[in-house]
């Protein structure tokens, strides 16, 4: 967040006081505007690591040069909003790490744990005759459900690695979150190939039987 109020407070002041006094059109104002935004849309759809900066440029750029169209007489409002910027986020910094402190583990043992009941709900999952098309949107949800609590579990583990980097602490007793989430796609991979295997069993069987 720090990285990303810099660089938007920096291009914001570098185009106050460079760019809109000497090409005074709304063409300039405009392109200005879409290539600071364009570079703020293509890191925010990157790596999770880095896509807050994206968004953190957009809007200290806004914050700080959208006060009005034409050539700065101060760079007084800009100063104020990027200070503001960061205090802010040594507040929420605070309130996260003494007033409401968040575990990155505790978030990712949950959607493990949502992943699991996934997993359990699509192996009791069957075909019936007369529903065919509702148990397959079933298990076909069950999936997306699965897939999407085991990656953000992964992103959760990758999160409390680096706490424990930061903090300096040490695991807590028990199974690392990472082998149980690597064993979990396991049981993942495993209960896919089985239902695909007895869904095609099934399938070669009412062949034959229609035959």
């Amino acid at each position: 967040r720090i990285v990303g109020c810099i660089i938007g407070g920096g291009l914001g002041l570098i185009s106050m006081i460079w760019i809109i006094p000497r090409f005074e059109t709304l063409e300039t104002f405009l392109f200005v505007i879409f290539c600071v935004h364009a570079l703020s849309a293509w890191i925010a759809v990157g790596s999770d690591r880095i896509s807050y900066v994206g968004l953190q440029i957009a809007l200290a750029f806004d914050l700080g040069f959208l006060n009005g169209y034409g050539p700065p007489q101060n760079i007084d409002p800009l100063r104020d909003r990027f200070i503001g910027i960061v205090l802010g986020i040594f507040i929420v910094t605070i309130v996260f790490a003494l007033i409401w402190p968040e575990n990155a583990e505790m978030h990712a043992t949950e959607h493990l744990a949502a992943g699991l009941k996934a997993i359990a709900r699509l192996l009791k999952l069957r075909t019936p005759d007369d529903a065919p098309q509702e148990e397959g949107s079933q298990a076909a949800q069950s999936e997306l459900q699965i897939a999407a609590c085991l990656s953000q579990a992964n992103a959760f583990e990758e999160q409390a690695r680096f706490e424990m980097l930061i903090h300096g602490s040490a695991p807590a007793p028990g199974p690392a979150v990472g082998d149980a989430i690597a064993i979990s796609e396991e049981i993942y991979v495993c209960s896919l190939l089985w239902i695909r295997q007895e869904s095609t069993e099934q399938t070669t069987n009412a062949a034959e039987v229609a035959e």
